[in-house]
């Protein structure tokens, strides 16, 4: 399987996104058309006349546009091929928008992005594709060359209602090139942003099939049915699972590294289930990776009732990560555990049977976990989290967890621990919650709202 796109060569990377910065800086800068304010654009004609265009044209093009994502592509002078991509809505950062408008028989743009924001910009209209390739118009708009025609704005339109900006260049030899696509507000395509997150969609009814379709910016559709992901090794061979803070063991088998915009999701509400048969390993390690979204799935061991060393799904230097409708469970020692990871998204799912508890999480920051059931777990502390933070619960149902020599949970060094309109039911355990005070940051690390308990203490 290929990997990430976190590999890139760093100094390339970064000087040619150095380069695009600065050139956007250039082109918003300066000019008696730049001059104009935000007021001033928005009354002009969002329909109209400009010479050149169609009426069926222009009616495609007047509007308010935003950006949905951004792609940077380096090609360097070895062949290899990077890219960066980066959807609007997880980097403020990124937004960006547009304004197309008619003035006078001309049509003008607005452009505002996290570095420029330019007013009043005249469009002219190329009778040649954006690039070679493009499956657009064979037309595209570019903003008046000036003195900053080096770094113009070129848009180019499809006929499915969609604005591409492109630009593309060389730095010591490597090409690169970057594309932000737009949607026009309020429009269809608006209302399904997030499908542009990914690139390709696969069905698979194998865990083969499943391993050769790991890639990023992919979305993948499980047909119902069992998928023993044991032995699979196209998504790696080792993963490193922390067992401690002084011992890192090596063990083998299917994990994902350096992966980004990954969906993998259940075709129907059949059971659909991903599994593996040695009780050492985490169904599935996750290294480096962001925007991962698992939904419907069940994960587990599939072995004989008894100790797991290894949790069902493990996280280290992960983030955004979303579980939606799925089931985690035992005898995995932990449903999650999770060392360096960040932004961990839970609903509307189910953790149970795992023999150690429930979640153990260290240097994690922001774990939210919405309308989930957590029962029949058991072994330590059910909650173990040491130096975390923004940790909430809400609408969560705890029943039959616990051991009574031991707290429902454990904190050290945590802060903003939330847990709010759940209930406890038949759980069992020496006191709720061990806080070590010598290693609390907070008195108040632990906050719990409109909760109610019936436990059996």
């Amino acid at each position: 399987m290929k990997r990430g796109i976190i590999g890139m060569k760093k100094r390339s990377g970064l000087g040619l996104i150095l380069l695009l910065l600065l050139a956007f800086l250039l082109v918003g800068c300066g000019g008696k058309d730049g001059q104009e304010t935000a007021g001033e654009s928005k009354e002009k004609q969002l329909s109209g006349k400009a010479e050149g265009y169609t009426g069926e044209e222009l009616e495609a093009l007047c509007g308010e546009w935003s950006a949905v994502y951004g792609l940077f592509t380096s090609y360097e002078e070895d062949g290899e091929k990077t890219e960066q991509f980066s959807m609007a809505s997880d980097d403020s950062m990124a937004e960006n928008d547009l304004v197309l408008y008619t003035e006078d028989g001309a049509l003008y743009a607005d452009y505002r992005d996290s570095v420029m924001t330019c007013y009043h910009l005249p469009m002219e209209r190329v009778k040649e594709k954006l690039y070679e390739g493009y499956e657009g118009y064979d037309w595209y708009l570019v903003a008046k060359p000036g003195r900053w025609e080096e770094v113009p704005l070129r848009f180019g339109l499809n006929d499915k209602g969609e604005l591409l900006r492109f630009n593309a260049g060389e730095e010591e030899g490597d090409r690169w090139e970057y594309q932000s696509l737009f949607v026009k507000n309020d429009s269809e395509n608006s209302k399904k942003t997030e499908a542009y997150r990914y690139a390709r969609v696969v069905t698979v009814s194998t865990a083969e099939e499943l391993a050769a379709a790991i890639g990023n910016r992919t979305k993948i559709i499980l047909k119902p049915g069992a998928y023993d992901i044991t032995a699979l090794t196209a998504a790696g061979t080792t993963g490193k699972v922390s067992e401690s803070y002084d011992t890192v063991i090596d063990v083998p088998g299917f994990y994902l590294d350096g992966i980004e915009n990954l969906c993998i999701e259940a075709e129907s509400g059949e059971l659909t289930e991903l599994y593996i048969t040695d009780s050492a390993r985490p169904v599935l390690p996750i290294y480096n990776s962001g925007h991962i979204k698992f939904s419907g799935i069940t994960f587990g061991h599939r072995i004989e009732p008894g100790y797991c060393s290894g949790s069902v799904i493990y996280l280290s230097g992960a983030s955004n990560i979303d579980i939606e409708g799925c089931k985690l469970y035992g005898c995995g020692s932990y449903g999650i555990e999770a060392d360096g990871a960040s932004d961990i998204h839970l609903k509307g799912s189910q953790i149970y049977s795992c023999t150690y508890g429930i979640m153990y999480l260290r240097n994690v920051y922001y774990l939210d976990a919405a309308d989930c059931d957590f029962y029949d777990n058991s072994g330590y502390e059910m909650l173990d989290f040491y130096q975390s933070s923004g940790i909430h619960f809400r609408d969560c149902h705890f029943r039959n967890n616990g051991n009574k020599d031991h707290a429902f949970m454990r904190l050290a060094k945590c802060w903003g621990i939330e847990i709010d309109k759940c209930k406890f039911d038949d759980n069992v355990y020496a006191k709720f919650a061990d806080n070590d005070a010598e290693e609390d940051e907070s008195e108040s690390s632990l906050t719990i709202e409109n909760t109610v308990f019936h436990d059996r203490n």
